[in-house]
């Protein structure tokens, strides 16, 4: 089964493609969070590179089976599987990816509130990236996993990032905003 991210765009492409050019433009990004989170480059790089791939994953829920363009709270349902598939992560590395995921529509509207989501996948997406670290190695294969949880209302919430993180997750979350805003202006109909 093809799940969407859009009109006329596979979700697996979608997915591909941001994640690669996440992977490209966010060069100048890894020095700086590793940096910030006290990490080896190589987890640094495959934080970016795992937000971009995890996203919208929230639009494989069986909630929306025959959709094509509307996706009401997908990113919330991508939050919830990010935290759970984060679970072993350090609590910055996991915030900072729930915070990218959840916010990644909200750049210009306020958050909505919502209770516990719910993510069930209908369709999993083949995925090229082999990550450099266990950590999210291991996150990959966690993704497309069924997950209920409340974390979305946390991860929009002002004080979610600490004060050290802020920035951070900004120059995350702009960065994935610039790539899917650009992949989806190419791929969709």
């Amino acid at each position: 089964m093809t799940c969407l991210a859009g009109p006329g765009e596979p979700l697996e492409l979608h997915l591909e493609e941001v994640a690669s050019c996440m992977a490209a433009r966010g060069r100048w990004l890894v020095p700086k969070l590793a940096r910030v989170l006290g990490v080896e480059e190589a987890l640094a790089r495959d934080l970016i590179v795992f937000v971009g791939y995890a996203h919208d994953v929230g639009k494989a829920d069986r909630e929306y089976e025959g959709a094509d363009r509307y996706f009401p709270h997908h990113e919330a349902k991508s939050a919830a599987a990010v935290y759970k598939a984060l679970d072993s992560a350090d609590w910055r590395i996991r915030r900072l990816a729930v915070y990218a995921v959840a916010r990644h529509h909200y750049s210009f509207k306020k958050p909505q509130g919502l209770g516990k989501v719910t993510f069930q996948p209908r369709c999993t997406v083949a995925v090229s990236w082999r990550p450099e670290t266990e950590l999210f190695r291991k996150a990959l294969g966690l993704l497309f996993r069924g997950v209920e949880d409340d974390i979305y209302n946390a991860a929009v919430s002002r004080d979610f990032l600490k004060d050290s993180l802020k920035y951070a997750g900004m120059a995350l979350l702009g960065l994935l905003n610039d790539c899917d805003y650009e992949v989806a202006s190419r791929n969709r109909r």
